[in-house]
């Protein structure tokens, strides 16, 4: 398992924190319950040992709750390094915050995308209305942006 972080990582840190319990084979087939507080060492090996430790057989995770599914997202462009990184810092209060950074741009060195957002509340869904997400789950065709080559899909669409 690598100990990989998530776009909220600087407020919640890694997947390791979120891990409560794992169960464990070993090479020579012993199964372990490793935890942060029984057999910790060999818990935060595996946490960090991209597998070298064992088999991890089943793992418990604590989830976040949210009251709904829907994002609140804004998106922020950037055209040079020095603001992209001003952005980064000013919207990592944000519960998710991830920038990118566009390293193919030749005339505006350090042009990227900062993207940050948080959960929508119940009422803020009630307040918006859902039925914009309704419909555009409900459709039963696959939509592909239109930049997408159709060489990709066959005769049919897809």
């Amino acid at each position: 398992m690598r100990d990989n972080h998530g776009k909220d990582h600087h407020i919640n840190g890694t997947l390791s924190k979120h891990i409560s319990c794992i169960d464990l084979m070993t090479a020579s087939g012993e199964m372990i319950t490793v935890t942060p507080e029984k057999n910790s060492d060999l818990f935060w090996a595996t946490c960090g040992g991209q597998g070298l430790t064992g088999l991890i057989i089943s793992a418990t995770i604590k989830m976040l709750k949210t009251e709904s599914s829907v994002l609140r997202q804004r998106i922020t462009v950037c055209e040079s390094l020095d603001k992209l990184i001003a952005a980064t810092l000013e919207q990592n209060n944000s519960q998710y915050c991830a920038s990118w950074i566009d390293l193919s741009a030749t005339r505006t060195y350090g042009r990227g995308i900062v993207f940050s957002g948080r959960f929508a509340s119940a009422a803020e869904v009630m307040e918006q209305g859902y039925q914009y997400l309704e419909k555009k789950f409900t459709n039963s065709r696959l939509s592909v942006p239109c930049y997408c080559s159709s060489k990709l899909f066959n005769s049919k669409g897809i």
